[in-house]
């Protein structure tokens, strides 16, 4: 789908709407909606066979605790397309962290000299907690590590898009009439005035700035502000920020554990940007070595 819309765009707007019914990426597309329709139909359909037969029977119906639960109680009986919604959730949630997971491992064999000192923040955190909430949140130099990658390569150079839906004044005068497109520039993540030498890769920075009096909490790498916008600002910033901290730091934790790594070349480690969006090189290419770890790796259900 990603494949698909950036293709588009290099299409006149007015040509889209046809267009697209010719392109290949967008009939792949069509196919996988088509494809993921069939695979959940059935889910679906069996779920509501057993709620109207445990009704029948006078038994409270099984409780899903998954996505498709999730709509079906929020729907209220209004239609949707469940495929939709799932694939929804996968572009939302799978694309954008896979996307950070990748620049981390970039930035990582990038970035060598990390690597003793992530994995002996490992052991001597697992030491102390073993593997709990509470292990994830101490690794302060891993936040800090993945904080600046997402510093120096956020998802896209401007943020928080908007349409205004009523002619609006801002408080320094700007006007913006009706149907007005705006964004937020991440400029901010790249300004020496607010980040020193901010062009180069400083894993310790955020957890230098932690020992700052006052800046412990806003160094953390779910923390939201003006100067870090990755995932955005305000009331409709990124809910998923926290399951993301936690799920790229448990595939860190295995992947520094488990393997040795690095870039057979270099020339594929600079992000790609396409437009205003920003990707993890996808031609990057990383030799891994298996090593001894020397940390028993996360139990299952451990978190």
């Amino acid at each position: 789908m990603v494949q698909a819309i950036t293709q588009l765009r290099t299409w006149p707007i007015h040509l889209r709407p046809f267009v697209h019914w010719f392109m290949p990426a967008f009939q792949r597309a069509r196919a996988d909606v088509k494809q993921s329709r069939q695979m959940i139909r059935p889910v679906l359909a069996a779920r509501k066979a057993q709620k109207e037969q445990a009704i029948k029977e006078k038994k409270p119906p099984r409780k899903y605790n998954d996505a498709c639960e999730w709509m079906e109680e929020v729907a209220k009986g209004r239609p949707y397309d469940p495929s939709v919604i799932q694939l929804t959730f996968s572009f939302s949630a799978i694309h954008t962290t896979g996307d950070l997971i990748t620049q981390v491992l970039v930035d990582l064999c990038t970035h060598p000299e990390y690597i003793e000192p992530l994995r002996q923040e490992i052991r001597t955190v697992v030491a102390e907690h073993g593997w709990t909430k509470t292990t994830i949140y101490n690794l302060a130099l891993m936040d800090s590590f993945i904080k600046e990658s997402q510093r120096l390569k956020p998802p896209a150079m401007v943020t928080m898009n908007r349409t205004a839906t009523a002619d609006i004044q801002l408080s320094e005068g700007t006007k913006l009439p009706k149907g007005s497109r705006i964004a937020v520039s991440a400029v901010n993540m790249w300004d020496p005035k607010v980040y020193p030498e901010p062009l180069n890769f400083d894993g310790y920075r955020f957890l230098k700035m932690r020992e700052i009096p006052g800046q412990g909490n806003a160094a953390q790498f779910v923390t939201i502000s003006p100067n870090h916008l990755a995932f955005g600002l305000g009331k409709h910033a990124c809910p998923g920020r926290f399951f993301v901290g936690t799920e790229v730091k448990v595939a860190l934790c295995f992947l520094l554990l488990r393997y040795d790594m690095e870039l057979t070349d270099e020339k594929n480690s600079r992000p790609i940007m396409n437009g205003r969006t920003l990707a993890a090189n996808v031609f990057a290419k990383i030799r891994i070595r298996r090593r001894e770890e020397d940390v028993p790796l996360i139990p299952v259900g451990s978190f």
